[in-house]
C-alpha cells in the first residue's frame, strides 16, 4: 500500500475534505529468483507475487558423488523483486575423491 492508512475527515468553512488522498495498492512482484548449477525451481514462471514460494532441489548425479543442497531450500518473496534469503547452491559431495586420497 502506497500513502497514508488513516484518512481524517475535515471540515474546512461549509465543505468536508479528506486530510490526505487515499491510499494505493500495488501488487508487489519479484522476478524469477536464478537458476542455480545441478539443481532446478519448481513451480517455475516469469514473476511471483508476495509470499509465493519457489522450491530449489538438486538434480540426480551422474557419476557415484551425489549433489547436497547447501542453503535454504525454500525461498519466499518478501518484497518488490527480493526473496527472503539468496538462491542455494548444490555441491558434490566428492565422496570417491575422499576414499582414493584416504587408500
Amino acid at each position: 500500500m502506497i500513502g497514508s492508512r488513516i484518512l481524517y475527515c475535515e471540515i474546512s468553512g461549509n465543505n468536508v475534505i479528506w486530510g490526505d488522498n487515499p491510499p494505493l495498492c500495488e501488487r508487489i512482484l519479484c522476478a524469477t529468483p536464478r537458476n542455480i548449477t545441478n539443481g532446478r525451481i519448481t513451480n517455475y514462471k516469469d514473476e511471483y507475487e508476495y509470499n509465493e514460494i519457489v522450491t530449489y532441489s538438486c538434480n540426480p548425479s551422474d557419476g557415484p558423488d551425489e549433489y547436497s543442497l547447501v542453503g535454504e531450500s525454500v525461498l519466499v518473496c518478501v518484497d518488490s523483486d527480493r526473496w527472503s534469503s539468496d538462491s542455494p547452491q548444490c555441491k558434490g559431495n566428492n565422496i570417491s575423491i575422499y576414499f582414493l586420497l584416504h587408500l
